[in-house]
């Protein structure tokens, strides 16, 4: 089918279900995870789906020329890549990237699908999976984006994008977000303190912690570390996204992570603010026979 040719995105939106349509503008891209694809121009922001065959970093602005079929699903709409045919070139040019909007939860609407938006001190209900605010506001929250990890209940400083869902176009909407990033205003002075947050707590490290080894695959790393009285922990993350230590090698306080279990190894993941190391220090090894190892020195280092 010969596309239509559209010149922005508010034209891509009046445009019939299903109708193939051509971009003859370029957009610039705010937020890619895998398969969703952010995008914005002038006249509003939409969401590409599928593969695309290109990485994009907020603020790259993807060539005019590429397109797809406009497709409604469960109250969006959405540009399905499936028939784009490597119309998506590599940005050749980068403009100022796209700053999330600051929203009270009562003013986000259906008005805003796809927005990037900023969420300050909001309190995450966990259970219900809900955001409020000391207006009385709430949101739905829902985990749609691979390495987002919803954390502990807690109150938090939170960046996503808006979304609705309607299963049928008889039921009611249901607008939601799709969190990209939690700032948590926990701080913790130990590992001890970290893990006690349980399994999706955030929090900043007010201490150094001392790398004792690592494990690496083509693509990730594992940075076995412990902080001063010899506790242990693992640092996950790709090789692309963490600087690069030793064993020795001193991490300083003031980075943020995420508490997870991989394999029942207590971790941390999503790691913002990691410094380089400057200085080298000494691993602590606990003195302990083999019938006192239990699972409280799962990550530590021990002299047998």
């Amino acid at each position: 089918e010969t596309p239509v040719e559209v010149a922005n995105i508010a034209e891509y939106l009046t445009k019939d279900d299903n109708a193939v349509v051509k971009f003859t503008n370029p957009v610039t891209a705010f937020y890619q995870n895998g398969i969703y694809l952010y995008v914005k121009d002038e006249t509003g922001e939409a969401l590409i789906y599928g593969s695309v065959g290109q990485t994009y970093e907020n603020g790259d602005v993807i060539p005019a020329g590429f397109f797809g079929t406009k497709k409604y699903y469960n109250g969006i709409y959405e540009l399905d890549a499936a028939v784009s045919d490597g119309s998506f070139k590599a940005s050749t040019e980068k403009v100022t990237p796209i700053v999330a909007a600051e929203k009270k939860l009562a003013d986000i609407t259906a008005a805003n699908v796809h927005q990037y938006v900023f969420l300050k001190g909001v309190t995450y209900d966990a259970t219900n999976k809900k955001f409020t605010d000391a207006d009385g506001g709430e949101l739905a929250v829902y985990n749609r984006f691979n390495g987002i990890t919803l954390p502990v209940a807690g109150e938090y400083d939170v960046y996503g994008i808006v979304s609705v869902f309607q299963k049928t176009t008889d039921d009611p909407q249901t607008i939601q977000l799709y969190p990209t990033e939690f700032v948590s205003k926990k701080t913790v002075a130990s590992v001890a303190e970290f893990k006690a947050l349980g399994k999706g707590g955030i929090a900043k490290f007010n201490c150094p912690l001392t790398v004792v080894a690592v494990y690496k695959t083509s693509k990730n790393v594992n940075y076995y570390v412990q902080d001063e009285n010899g506790d242990g922990i693992v640092i996950y993350g790709a090789i692309a996204d963490l600087p690069t230590y030793e064993a020795k090698d001193i991490i300083p306080a003031g980075f943020t992570g995420t508490y997870a279990k991989y394999n029942g190894l207590p971790g941390i993941t999503n790691c913002t603010d990691l410094a380089e190391a400057t200085e080298q220090g000494t691993i602590v090894a606990a003195d302990i026979s083999l019938e006192e190892i239990g699972t409280d020195a799962i990550c530590s280092v021990v002299e047998l």
